[in-house]
Parts: structure tokens; C-alpha cells; sequence
């Protein structure tokens, strides 16, 4: 991904060509020491303040849409209605809005189909990995009109493979589901499970060429730069990704 030092925020160089505004935010962003989107570990005005930051960024003051992520399979197709849903991934092809969700290890990924004007967001940790929630998402945008072969995906910071250290029972989740060789023995314990390798799987097994699929390769553990629920614990605060199909 390409760093804006400026603005402290990250961006995806395969997005910025097809002319997708959108960002990813760190711990720092646009001057700030905790640029923190979190609903729960702030105060609702200091939130808002952030968001309006971020809303000057792009230029605009249109709504931004976060789901209220609940680690499941749900999607939320944003057509009228704007009251907030239960989802781990958001669809839309409104060009008044943008699309946005926290994370703080789990993958944020952005998948676009620019000939359509159809953008999704998606949360994954391993529970949405393992249930395939992209690949659902990715069969209700070829359901509205997408071509997978146009359709582009960026999967933002998140934990990764070298240290998201998982269980025997989370691993037996994965080993049944046809995806051992995405996990590692790190003791008799504890393996490591590479979340990316499997979502870039999942991905191209919906027709996604695997140049149309970037992994941005940064890890939310270990680069403090960005908020993590691993090595932070659960108050930890939260990063957005955000996209919108507004030019």
C-alpha cells in the first residue's frame, strides 16, 4: 500500500488507478495522537469530530456508513435506508455515501467492480473468514451485475501469518474446512493461521484474478502505527477503512 506521510493514512495503489477514493487510518492520522474510530472507547463527540476529519478529506460532507459489526456472516445491501444494521460487510452502488469499517487485526477488505459502479466493504476475522463471508459478498455483487473478472480487491492491515497465533479448536475449525495448509504448529498448543492466504483463496475461487488481488502485507501486531486488539487488549481502539464511489 502506499503511505501518505502527510496524512498518515495508507492507500491501495491497485484502487488509486481505477479511481476509487478511499483510505485506510492509522493511529496518527491527519495530526492527531489517537485517531481512534472506535463507538466504545471514546466519548460520541470527540467520534464525530474524527469522522468530520475525515469527511473534509474527502472533499465532501456525505454520510459514511459503518455497519455495527457483530463477527458473523451478514450482509447489508445500502440502497434508501441509512438506520445502522447488524453486518460484517456493506454493499452498495450510492455515489451520495461512503462505506466504512473498524478494524484492529481483522482484514478490511475493499472490493470494487468499476464497469458497475459497485462497491462492498468487508470485516473479517477468522470467524467471518472460516463461515466465507467475501466469498458470499462477492456472489451478491455478481448477483447485481458485476463481472468478477473486473472486480478488484484490496485487503487492508491486519494481523499476520508469521504471529496470529490461534488454538487446537479454532485450528480444527479451519483443518475441516479444507484449509490446513494454511495453518502452521507453533506448539502443541497454539498453531499460526494465515488469514490472507485463505481470504486470497476464497476470492479466486469466485472467479477473482489474482492480479485484480492485493494484499497490503502490513501487520497490525507488529506495526504500532496501528491500533491492535492482540497486543492492545480489547479496549483497544479501532482504524477505518474507508471507500466511496462519489468522483
Amino acid at each position: 500500500m502506499i503511505f501518505d506521510p502527510i496524512n498518515q493514512i495508507y492507500q491501495s495503489p491497485l484502487l488509486l488507478q481505477a479511481g476509487l477514493k478511499h483510505l485506510t487510518t492509522t493511529r496518527n492520522s491527519f495530526g492527531q495522537s489517537d485517531f481512534n474510530l472506535s463507538r466504545k472507547q471514546q466519548t460520541v463527540s470527540k467520534r464525530d469530530k474524527n469522522i468530520s476529519i475525515i469527511q473534509k478529506y474527502l472533499q465532501s460532507n456525505l454520510p459514511i456508513i459503518f455497519p455495527k459489526q457483530i463477527s458473523g456472516d451478514s450482509i447489508w445491501h445500502v440502497t434508501e435506508e441509512l438506520a445502522i444494521k447488524d453486518a460484517d460487510a456493506v454493499i452498495t452502488n450510492r455515489k451520495d455515501i461512503a462505506l466504512g469499517i473498524l478494524t484492529a487485526d481483522c482484514l478490511p477488505i475493499i472490493l470494487y467492480e468499476p464497469q458497475q459502479s459497485l462497491l462492498a466493504l468487508v470485516h473479517a476475522g477468522w470467524r467471518g473468514i472460516q463461515c466465507n463471508l467475501v466469498g458470499k459478498t462477492l456472489k451478491q455483487l455478481t448477483n447485481l451485475g458485476a463481472n468478477p473478472q473486473n472486480i478488484l480487491a484490496s485487503v487492508g492491515p491486519s494481523i499476520g501469518p508469521e504471529v496470529y497465533e490461534v488454538g487446537t479448536d479454532v485450528a480444527q475449525v479451519f483443518n475441516e474446512k479444507g484449509y490446513s495448509a494454511f495453518l502452521k504448529p507453533l506448539n502443541n498448543e497454539k498453531l499460526l493461521l494465515n488469514l490472507w492466504g485463505i481470504a486470497e483463496v476464497q476470492m479466486m475461487e469466485e472467479g477473482l484474478d489474482s492480479s485484480n488481488i492485493e494484499l497490503s502485507s502490513l501487520c497490525t501486531f507488529t506495526n504500532p502505527m496501528f491500533y491492535s486488539a492482540r497486543r492492545e487488549g480489547l479496549s483497544a481502539g479501532r482504524f477505518a477503512t474507508i471507500a466511496t464511489l462519489m468522483k
